[in-house]
């Protein structure tokens, strides 16, 4: 009867003792939707020769909508909108983006430690189905820059947004 006694109470300070190990090495989740709100504002980058690329980015509800448009020799045309939210199910941040054609793409992004924003540009929300990824790199709160890669994770090109409202 000891025996069982001192096993039984062996048994529970071992469990209880792997709880309390357990509950110490939880990880705190990052909120997405919080550092999302970095982009809210208006952002802009020189992309090219006489084009500079415009953001304006907007909260919509829990969401953010982000309007870009291009600006080529003083003209200023759509190029394309963003819709983001919040997948709570996976903890990342989904996009949908929509060209004035009516042609799309999707994406699966997240912040890590380092607060880089790391997208995907998937097909269809399937995140198995990648092709291409980018990041957000943020210098300052007015300032990050945007840098793209290939599959093989090769930087193909890099460009400097500043917060301008």
């Amino acid at each position: 009867m000891k025996k069982y006694c001192l096993a039984a109470l062996i048994s529970i300070f071992l469990l209880a003792c792997s709880f309390k190990i357990q509950a110490q090495t939880t990880k705190t989740q990052i909120n997405q939707l919080e550092l999302m709100k970095r982009f809210i504002g208006t952002w802009q980058a020189n992309i090219g020769n006489d084009t500079i690329e415009i953001w304006d980015c907007q909260p919509y509800g829990e969401g953010f909508i982000i309007n870009v448009y291009h600006i080529i020799d003083g003209q200023k045309t759509p190029y394309y909108i963003n819709n983001v939210g919040f997948d709570s199910l996976d903890g990342k941040l989904k996009g949908y983006v929509l060209w004035p054609s009516g042609d799309y793409m999707t994406w699966i992004a997240t912040y890590n430690a380092e607060k880089k924003f790391k997208v995907e540009l998937v097909v269809n929300f399937n995140p198995e189905a990648v092709w291409t990824r980018y990041e957000m790199v943020y210098v300052n709160p007015k300032e990050r820059t945007w840098i793209n890669y290939n599959l093989a994770g090769e930087k193909t090109s890099e460009f400097k947004f500043v917060k301008i409202k």
